[in-house]
């Protein structure tokens, strides 16, 4: 079944925010390696892309989120290459409480 583009309101309009998801996996991993966030990145766009499809949202939605994802991913990467920022730390033990 094919979804009216108007059925998705301010979901076509703003994508999802993944960074808050994205920062958490790369906060819980034991071992914070470049490998290691590439695993995590992967892994989320392959749930998204199977969400999109079975959303069937259409190209230009799907596209629109997948980069969303990506800026989230940059962002991540930035902050893994600044050695010390805490940022990335202090999400995953305020996420304990």
């Amino acid at each position: 079944m094919r979804h009216n583009p108007g059925d998705w309101g301010s979901f076509r309009l703003m994508a999802q925010d993944f960074y808050p998801v994205i920062a958490r996996a790369i906060a819980g991993l034991d071992e914070n390696g470049a490998e290691a966030r590439r695993v995590v990145y992967d892994h989320a766009r392959t749930v998204l892309v199977r969400q999109l499809r079975e959303l069937n949202t259409g190209l230009s939605i799907g596209l629109h989120e997948l980069e969303a994802l990506d800026e989230a991913i940059r962002k991540v990467e930035l902050e893994a290459a600044r050695p010390g920022d805490p940022r990335i730390n202090a999400m995953s033990l305020s996420d304990e409480k």
